[in-house]
């Protein structure tokens, strides 16, 4: 019996041993992993993650954002290549920083700690590190650890290569607006812009003309990495004449200069272009003309000629159809219809009297119209108005197809009375017989 107490004994005194130890683990990892919230960002508090690593962005400030649940007065913080802190330490693998009523530089390179200290807060126990290292991975990222207090905590870290990244979806729109007047249009889809880099970016938007008359939205907003934003573009439209106006636009991200350490102003610790031209660019482009007319514009010079480049009819309708012409000079021009008769043709108020060969004087300041009154007189058939015109001792040569419909027989004012008083006889007729052979079948 004193023998198999004595083994009991033994087995307890290891049970609580081992319970011993366990307990002295969980609260060292409690301590090391849980006292302490780590971020890691450029701006705004947005942090980037990679394989399940914090993102660490070399050569721009990083802020090293710490909360520590207890109180605590003094800090280090260590960021090195690797999993463990390198023996021969130097800028290419090792920068540690630490706050001890102030922020100091542990580790300082060509006269260089890589610390902003004028922008590091402390906040109770809130500590914000502003950060830097050298431009010195050679690939896109390499992996390295972040250390708080000597390896009391190690966080996985990336550090990545800055990289600079807009993308646009489509921006190409064509707009109509109507000649000579003032007006507001909005483009009829929003294009969107993304950031794919890791850098946050302010995008802006100009244009080669009538930049102080194109309103883009969302315009000096910053983007940050992973995000997108929509833009809407509004005009505000001139007295135009008929054409074609062009509008280039040009997409640019620009990296907030302040995120760039610069030491030494001839020497930046890294050097970054800070704008960035996103592709596709915007294009406008904007038809001043007349809706469902084609707008043709004569070479060297600024006349243009509106027409509609199809039209129906019903067959006997008589219509009226408008044309305009626009520009400084004097025009010959020529009007004939096949399948189709013009009854006439008026410039403004005054009929033309031959329309094989006419002049119209025309001018940049308004329009002049031209006014042919057409006649449906064939059924079933394609009638068209050709139009050539003289400029230049240069011949342009258009036409208008006239889609005819067939005959629609509308009967005559008196064929209708006759239809109707035949149709009400033939009923009283029918009425009265159908009376009659009633009361003859009675009687018998």
């Amino acid at each position: 019996m004193l023998r198999l107490g004595y083994i009991v004994a033994v087995l307890v005194f290891f049970t609580l041993i081992f319970l011993n130890l366990s307990i002295l683990s969980i609260s060292s990892s409690t301590v090391e992993g849980g006292d302490v919230d780590v971020k890691i960002s450029v701006m705004g508090n947005k942090e980037l993650n990679k394989f399940g690593r914090k993102v660490f962005i070399m050569g721009v400030w990083n802020w090293v954002n710490l909360s520590f649940r207890s109180n605590t007065d003094r800090i280090e913080i260590a960021l090195y290549k690797g999993d463990s802190i390198p023996v021969n330490k130097n800028s290419n693998n090792y920068y540690s920083w630490s706050y001890d009523n102030g922020w100091n530089s542990l580790s300082i390179y060509n006269g260089n700690g890589y610390l902003d200290k004028e922008n590091c807060k402390k906040v109770g126990n809130n500590f914000s590190f502003r950060v830097t290292t050298d431009s010195l991975v050679k690939e896109d990222f390499d992996n390295w650890t972040l250390s708080v207090n000597n390896d009391e905590m190690k966080i996985p870290v990336i550090l990545e290569s800055p990289i600079r990244d807009l993308a646009v979806t489509s921006a190409d729109y064509n707009l109509r607006v109507d000649p000579f007047q003032e007006d507001i249009i909005y483009v009829d889809h929003n294009f969107i812009t993304i950031n794919n880099g890791n850098l946050p970016i302010r995008v802006n938007v100009s244009y080669d003309m009538f930049g102080d008359r194109i309103t883009t939205s969302n315009m000096e907003k910053l983007l940050y990495p992973n995000e997108t934003l929509e833009h809407s573009i509004k005009i505000k439209t001139l007295s135009w004449r008929p054409g074609r106006i062009q509008i280039k636009g040009a997409i640019e991200g620009l990296v907030p200069s302040s995120i760039i350490p610069s030491f030494i102003e001839s020497q930046p610790t890294i050097q970054l272009n800070t704008a960035y031209m996103a592709s596709p660019f915007p294009f406008i482009m904007l038809v001043v003309g007349h809706s469902n007319y084609e707008i043709k514009e004569i070479k060297n010079s600024d006349i243009t000629f509106q027409y509609k480049k199809e039209i129906k009819m019903s067959y006997g309708e008589i219509e009226n159809i408008t044309y305009y012409l626009c520009g400084n000079g004097e025009i010959n021009m020529s009007i004939y219809g096949e399948n189709i008769t013009i009854l006439n043709i008026k410039i403004g108020n005054n009929t033309v009297e031959n329309i094989s060969k006419f002049n119209v004087q025309s001018t940049n300041r308004s329009e002049v119209p031209i006014t042919i009154q057409l006649d449906a007189t064939r059924p079933n058939t394609t009638g068209y108005v050709f139009y050539t015109i003289w400029f230049n001792n240069h011949v342009y040569n258009y036409s208008t197809a006239i889609s005819i419909g067939p005959k629609v027989y509308k009967p005559k004012e008196n064929e209708s009375y006759v239809s109707t008083y035949l149709l009400v006889s033939i009923g009283f007729a029918l009425t009265f017989a159908y009376i009659l052979y009633s009361q003859f079948k009675h009687r018998r």
